[in-house]
């Protein structure tokens, strides 16, 4: 019934809200007939398909370690267990992203310009670089973390009682 797939109905009209906002965005800065008059290179198209199939693996893994878990408590713990533990899972996971966030703010400023300074710099500069970013990360996530595990139990209370057992999900 309606209430059974209430939640599948409301995600994928979520999506085809996305959907329809970014094509509109898109048809501000790009004329999208242009897509089905475009030429396919094969030579072009064989050479993005190589270097994509190197970097499917690290993508892959990524999705495994955020979705991997969530499968598997629902198949080992029987009904709405599994939804209840991949729950609290999950807000656990959400609360300490920001530190995954800290990271990847650092990795998108760093790449581009490593890639610039490849061609101007030696190798010895390069380490130093990524040398100083590590600690500037470290100096910021550890203290942060230190700080999320002893104040799990305040961050949790923002959420419903029933999330306390999230507390040993920020730990972890």
């Amino acid at each position: 019934g309606f209430l059974t797939f209430g939640l599948f109905y409301a995600h994928i009209t979520s999506v085809l809200i996305a959907f329809l906002l970014s094509i509109r965005l898109l048809s501000k800065h790009y004329v999208l007939g242009n897509i089905f008059s475009a030429k396919l290179e094969l030579g072009r198209s064989f050479e993005m398909l190589s270097f994509a199939i190197f970097m499917a693996p690290a993508t892959l893994i990524k999705r495994a370690n955020s979705e991997l878990p969530l499968l598997f408590l629902n198949m080992i713990l029987p009904g709405a267990d599994g939804a209840n533990a991949a729950a609290i899972y999950g807000v656990g996971r959400k609360i300490t992203s920001i530190l995954q966030v800290i990271r990847q703010s650092f990795d998108y400023v760093i790449a581009p310009f490593t890639t610039h300074m490849l061609n101007h710099s030696t190798r010895v500069e390069l380490e130093d670089m990524f040398g100083f970013s590590s600690r500037i990360i470290l100096g910021i996530v550890l203290p942060l973390s230190a700080f999320m595990v002893a104040t799990r139990a305040d961050i949790i209370s923002l959420f419903s009682s029933e999330f306390m057992a999230t507390s040993s999900v920020i730990f972890i």
